[in-house]
């Protein structure tokens, strides 16, 4: 059977039409709109979108592509409106905002590409708007970022001996941790307590991590003792959702607190972060809700200089997130956003041993050097296959191993108990949880990764 020229012209035009249609929609020059909506006015393009309605039922979504790797979202609602809105924000398969119930504020968050909005809600009556280019706001205080190494006893004293000269002669009284919101908010109620109850069950609830030391244990009590009037703010997502968080939860509603107010709404959603990044191990997820959580925290008391205290890899100026390197990490996401108001500096020199702890003689490719030994690190709490690191450090032996073949693994300078130089070699022994021994041998040849300086593996057996 013969297909006359004209339909194969109409269908030809129809592919193309769709084609456009469905580029168009991927753009952002189209929007999706199912429901009901009197006196409808959006006005939108690649970059914004600004609407306003009168009893919006339904649901609206439409893509658009920031000029920045951050984004607002503004809500007003009318007198009157008994709703709000329920807010998502995808970038690919990622939700990097989401929010129910919103009548009126103004949120920022970080994004990479394409972002899709979807807005619900039944019978709201408002505007909203996003910000595709947000501006710093006037009056900024100064954010102190300080890296360290988890658990770490100098560092933590190191940590101390800031926040105790920031409290008394700089007058400040914000510290933002690597906590979640509710487990800081918990220990915001301890400070006010006339017993160390609440302490002693946050700190058998992170048993497991690296957070688990006596040497925190002391810096928070000595927080306590020597700056009463210190308040938490904890901006990771919500880690020990299911002991902490619910004792959090139990306290507020016990305490007067209802389901609808802002301490517990803001708990549950950082519950659910925990709860997703628990099932996931998605650390792009969690790098992203780290800075989005700061800066909703710190929008609460914008204006005041803070010190926050997180893993070095989170506080690296121009670093990516240490996991993937496939997106900016929280303090360069802060960095972009509040511009010359964020000061980083890595804590890490504080863990360094003066000297090593033994040494021993070892031959590789048939020469023999003395391997300096400092220590070993337990890594159970982040790998768990692995139980210990040691390291060893091989004199002079960089001349002779410069030309050895690399392969693609390295490991950060940070992740060393001893300062890592240029024009070193590192003995590295693994053990496993199951008693096997892996053993790697590094070359520092000034490399980077991410942002991070690393050595790298070299091919010796």
């Amino acid at each position: 059977m013969k297909i006359k020229k004209k339909a194969i012209s109409t269908l030809i035009i129809l592919v193309i039409a769709l084609i456009a249609f469905g580029a168009a929609r991927y753009l952002g020059f189209t929007r999706t709109r199912i429901g009901s909506f009197s006196n409808l006015r959006d006005k939108y393009n690649m970059y914004e979108w600004i609407a306003s309605y009168a009893d919006f039922s339904g649901t609206l979504q439409k893509a658009v592509f920031p000029k920045v790797d951050y984004m607002g979202f503004d809500v007003k609602s009318a007198s009157g409106s008994e709703h709000g809105l329920n807010v998502t924000v995808k970038c690919g398969n990622m939700i990097v905002f989401e929010k129910e119930g919103i009548t009126n504020g103004t949120y920022f968050f970080p994004v990479y590409g394409r972002a899709v909005i979807t807005i619900k809600s039944e019978g709201f009556l408002g505007s909203f708007y996003t910000i595709s280019t947000p501006q710093l706001p006037k009056g900024a205080g100064n954010i102190y970022l300080y890296g360290e190494e988890h658990g770490n006893a100098a560092i933590i004293e190191g940590e101390y001996e800031l926040w105790d000269s920031y409290y008394h002669n700089d007058g400040m009284r914000d510290l933002f941790m690597e906590l979640p919101y509710f487990t800081a908010e918990y220990l915001n109620v301890w400070m006010q307590s006339d017993n160390d109850d609440i302490l002693y069950e946050v700190y058998d609830d992170i048993d497991g991590t690296s957070a688990h030391t006596e040497s925190f244990l002391e810096f928070l009590k000595k927080i306590k003792d020597e700056c009463p009037e210190t308040v938490f703010h904890g901006t990771d997502v919500g880690h020990q959702h299911a002991t902490t968080g619910q004792r959090y939860l139990s306290y507020l509603l016990e305490n007067g607190y209802d389901e609808g107010s802002y301490e517990y709404v803001t708990a549950v959603e950082n519950m659910d972060q925990g709860s997703y990044y628990q099932r996931s191990g998605d650390e792009v997820y969690r790098e992203n809700m780290m800075a989005q959580n700061f800066i909703t925290e710190y929008e609460r008391i914008f204006g005041r200089d803070i010190m926050g205290i997180y893993g070095s890899a989170h506080t690296i100026p121009e670093g990516m997130d240490y996991k993937t390197g496939k997106v900016p990490c929280m303090a360069n996401r802060l960095n972009d956003f509040y511009g010359g108001t964020v000061i980083c500096e890595s804590l890490l020199d504080l863990k360094y041993e003066t000297g090593p702890l033994s040494s021993e003689s070892i031959v590789l490719n048939g020469k023999e050097y003395t391997a300096s030994y400092f220590g070993s690190t337990d890594l159970s709490a982040m790998l768990p296959d692995y139980s210990t690191r040691e390291v060893w450090r091989i004199e002079d032996a960089y001349e002779d191993l410069k030309d050895v073949p690399t392969t693609d693994n390295v490991l950060p300078y940070d992740n060393y108990p001893v300062r890592v130089e240029a024009g070193q070699v590192f003995k590295l022994v693994y053990t496993m949880k199951d008693g096997s021994v892996i053993t790697e041998y590094h070359r520092s040849d000034g490399d980077t990764w991410n942002g991070r300086e690393v050595t790298n593996q070299i091919q010796i057996r």
